[in-house]
């Protein structure tokens, strides 16, 4: 199951055809977890979309939700980055629970999930 972080799925709305092309190496259909949903919906509707606009742009994308186990895996996240003495935004640590609860592969442009435990990541 491929799963799309926040900003590959900016990239894709943008046209940005790198990414677009880098897409067809994987296995749709494509998920995102509710949390990347949110982050992207917010920037839509700061550039004026409305609702409707906003949410049909994201049709395409199947939605993997934020449960008790993701939320676990979140918090595990979290913590196995506190251990070495780092940190990634709490955003982050969700849609890295998201993925590895679903036992998902993350297509991302942040390199940093790379360091998450137990995932599979493909940075583009």
């Amino acid at each position: 199951m491929n799963c799309l972080d926040s900003s590959v799925v900016i990239d894709v709305l943008d046209g940005e055809e790198t990414v677009v092309d880098a897409l067809e190496e994987h296995d749709d259909p494509f998920y995102a977890p509710t949390i990347v949903r949110s982050e992207v919906l917010e920037g839509l509707l700061a550039g004026w979309f409305d609702g409707a606009d906003a949410g049909q742009s994201l049709s395409w994308l199947r939605s993997l939700g934020f449960t008790r186990e993701a939320a676990l895996e979140a918090a595990h996240v979290r913590m196995e980055f506190r251990r070495d003495g780092e940190t990634i935004p709490d955003a982050d640590t969700f849609i890295a629970g998201v993925v590895r609860a679903n036992g998902a592969t993350l297509i991302t442009q942040d390199a940093h999930f790379e360091r998450v435990e137990g995932i599979n990541v493909a940075v583009l």
